[in-house]
């Protein structure tokens, strides 16, 4: 495999472009650290099971200053449960510091936003690199080498590490 010329360091990767890591990103970055977000993926993709965001969700989007009713959200004021016949309604429980509602959004439409959201931070955002295999110095680890989609490697160094690459 090519390597390429251009090795990187930053004070912090982190590993994996949905919502968690594309989030803590953005943090570190208004925080004012040097924060690089890799994810696996060319470009985005719809993954039915990261559709609906709890209440909880909604209020730490809002944290952010992203309002997924802006780019195609749905408001979801309760919860319907189904047993054979037998149907209950349930709107989300009262909470001081959450809304009312869930929202549902195409998870692909989510995380294009939270990453935009990261590189507005200041985040440097590179799509298409998948960390394959740990940098380790002394016993610690300290960066990734990653493997691109042309199958070239390249090494992102780092300080910090946060790994948010779901399952």
């Amino acid at each position: 495999m090519p390597v390429r010329a251009d090795p990187l360091s930053t004070d912090v990767l982190v590993i994996g472009g949905g919502p968690a890591g594309s989030a803590v990103a953005s943090r570190l970055a208004d925080a004012g650290h040097d924060v690089t977000l890799v994810e696996k993926r060319a470009e985005g993709r719809h993954k039915s099971c990261g559709d609906l965001l709890s209440p909880r969700a909604v209020a730490e989007l809002d944290r952010l200053g992203v309002a997924p009713m802006s780019f195609g959200g749905h408001v979801i004021q309760g919860v319907r449960m189904v047993q054979g016949r037998r149907r209950a309604d349930t709107p989300w429980p009262d909470h001081p510091d959450l809304p009312d509602h869930a929202v549902a959004i195409r998870r692909d439409l989510l995380d294009e936003q939270l990453r935009n959201r990261a590189r507005t931070g200041g985040a440097t955002v590179l799509m298409g690199h998948e960390a394959t295999s740990p940098i380790a110095e002394r016993g610690f680890v300290r960066g990734a080498t990653m493997t691109l989609a042309d199958g070239a490697t390249r090494e992102i160094t780092a300080r910090f590490i946060v790994v948010a690459d779901g399952a």
